[in-house]
């Protein structure tokens, strides 16, 4: 593990068994519709125009749009443009303090209607749609500046110290998420005394964290300590059972391709057979 290239060890796979989304092929189609002001069902319509396969339900896309909105768009509210004022003998005048409170607050008409109606409002639902359409406040959406960081790059900046990410970025990284420091010294104590094969440093370490508030180091711990003999070996000494491991691997390589056609004597004679040049 010691001669291994740090790069190489910090990769852990994860990134390679992420959620595929059914409309992922679709996204930059999706995402410039949106741009163009398009709403779900429209954008369904006009994706099972373009593409004939297209076989996605619209609460799908629907959340899926939702999803875009929120990581690339902004909005921010503001007035109404025009104060619509009722009359005195309209059904919603007593209730337009409500109304005007509840539209602020961004809850649905669905809410109001049921709200007022508590209050005696006998009129119906349309009305009062209509009357919040004309006093709701206004949305603008800006597109978002989107930087990112790779998942990558945190992970070697946390095992080796090395990385591509710039000051600016590092900076921005200690001010908002400290605890990304608090992991990286906790795994920089480790790497330091096992490269210094320090039997004592390491069993100090996980004595010191083996109930920290990161579970994945808990659990990393535990297996260390379940295990702690082969551990602890591997720093003492330079033997390997890799030479076992690949005889065990070479076996399993016969097995699987005889599978279903051979007996377990055909499958001995072939090891030796082959063990043997």
């Amino acid at each position: 593990m010691l001669r291994i290239d740090p790069e190489q060890m910090c990769i852990d796979g994860t990134h390679l068994h992420s959620k595929r989304s059914l409309l992922d092929p679709y996204k930059k189609y999706i995402q410039e519709f949106l741009e163009c002001g398009f709403k779900p069902y429209q954008i369904f319509d006009k994706l099972k125009a373009i593409f004939p396969e297209y076989n996605v339900n619209i609460s799908t896309l629907r959340d899926f749009c939702r999803r875009i909105r929120s990581k690339h768009f902004e909005y921010t509210q503001a007035p109404a443009e025009t104060v619509h004022v009722l009359s005195e003998d309209s059904i919603l005048s007593p209730h337009s303090a409500k109304i005007n409170e509840m539209v602020s607050a961004g809850d649905s008409i669905s809410a109001i209607f049921v709200a007022i109606k508590e209050n005696s409002y006998s009129g119906s639902y349309s009305s009062l749609q209509q009357y919040c359409h004309k006093t709701k406040p206004v949305m603008y959406r800006t597109k978002k500046v989107i930087h990112e960081v790779k998942r990558k790059d945190l992970a070697t900046l946390v095992w080796s110290g090395k990385c591509n990410i710039s000051q600016q970025d590092l900076m921005h990284i200690s001010e908002n998420y400290p605890v990304f420091d608090c992991i990286k010294s906790i795994v920089t104590e480790f790497r330091t005394a096992y490269s210094d094969k320090d039997v004592a440093a390491v069993k100090s370490w996980c004595d010191k964290y083996a109930k920290c508030e990161f579970p994945a180091i808990c659990s990393f711990i535990n297996g260390i300590n379940s295990d702690c003999e082969p551990v602890y070996n591997s720093m003492k000494y330079d033997y390997s059972n890799g030479l076992l491991e690949g005889c065990v691997n070479k076996l399993k390589a016969f097995k699987r391709s005889m599978f279903g056609r051979a007996s377990y004597a055909l499958l001995r004679a072939k090891l030796f057979l082959a063990n043997s040049f």
